[in-house]
């Protein structure tokens, strides 16, 4: 089983500690804790039975318990056993997936593509690949709560989130020839190249794979063909060069990559509801006053060299 969640915003780093359990002792029984708690064992084993699944998380492995579950320990420790443990939180959608899951996505969202947003996945339970480096982390993470400054607690979130990059599933759980994975380099391909005119057949070329598949995994993943979700990545970057620029329409046009003014305007209504010129003159007061303006180069200068 794996978890997966929607990014951005990063699931956000809440407290930890370490704790010992003798033979004989068990780790606490909860229902609906609230937070998601993730367990890491370095010597021993824990035994722990969640919504009816049951684990024996030993020296190595990882095991996250949910936020509206009920574990409790199904048998106590055997030997001394000595685990971290990590309490975070997450502000948007998560939900289960099978350790083969393909990649798909149930997001609402996904008629008018949020192109900063993606799906994530950590495992459930098991072995960790990188034991040292892990440990390490655990550890400058419990230091951090003797730092009484806010960059200290800045730093913890860095922190928690290297660590929960070390629980993505072992190399090979989730394939990269997955229709989640072609889906993903298709679209960060078009991302890269959304001011060329991309044709199918350079799509296929590059990604080595025939563009009527491409599309088929675009269309499970996106909800939509790879030509829709360029249109709706370049209406994205026309969207802030509208707001945070002097451009003419139609020089934002050519700048995102639209061949002809007139499909652009027509492309823009139907996503926006209103024109170019509409959209611009509705949000024009974002560009008053010095530090607007301050916002403004610098999100024009990270567009136009992306």
């Amino acid at each position: 089983m794996l978890l997966q969640v929607v990014i951005p915003p990063m699931p956000y780093y809440l407290n930890s500690g370490e704790a010992v359990i003798e033979p004989g002792g068990c780790h606490p029984a909860r229902k609906h804790l609230g937070v998601f708690d993730l367990l890491v064992v370095t010597r021993g084993a824990l035994y722990l039975t969640e919504n009816g699944e049951s684990y024996r998380i030993s020296k190595g492995e990882a095991l996250l318990l949910f936020p509206d579950g009920y574990h409790y320990a199904h048998r106590p420790c055997e030997e001394q056993t000595h685990f971290y443990w990590v309490h975070f939180n997450h502000v948007r959608e998560w939900k289960t997936v099978p350790d083969d899951y393909a990649g798909r996505t149930d997001l609402h969202e996904r008629r008018t593509i949020l192109q900063n947003q993606f799906t994530v996945h950590v495992m459930k339970y098991g072995r960790l690949s990188f034991l040292e480096h892990t440990y390490m982390r655990l550890d400058e993470l419990l230091a951090t709560v003797h730092e009484p400054s806010g960059f200290a607690r800045f730093r913890e979130q860095s922190q928690f989130h290297e660590i929960f990059q070390l629980l993505r599933p072992a190399e090979g759980t989730i394939s990269q020839s997955t229709i989640g994975m072609v889906a993903e380099k298709a679209a960060y391909y078009l991302r890269r190249h959304y001011t060329e005119q991309v044709s199918y057949k350079q799509l296929g070329e590059e990604m080595n794979y025939h563009p009527t598949y491409i599309s088929r995994c675009m269309k499970q993943v996106y909800q939509c063909t790879p030509l829709e979700y360029l249109n709706q990545y370049r209406l994205e970057q026309a969207r802030f060069l509208l707001v945070n620029s002097d451009y003419k329409v139609s020089q934002i046009a050519e700048k995102v990559g639209f061949p002809t003014i007139p499909y652009f305007t027509k492309c823009f209504k139907e996503q926006v509801r209103m024109s170019p010129r509409e959209f611009r003159n509705k949000f024009q007061t974002m560009r008053s006053g010095t530090d607007a303006g301050i916002s403004r180069d610098y999100t024009l200068r990270r567009i136009v060299e992306a």
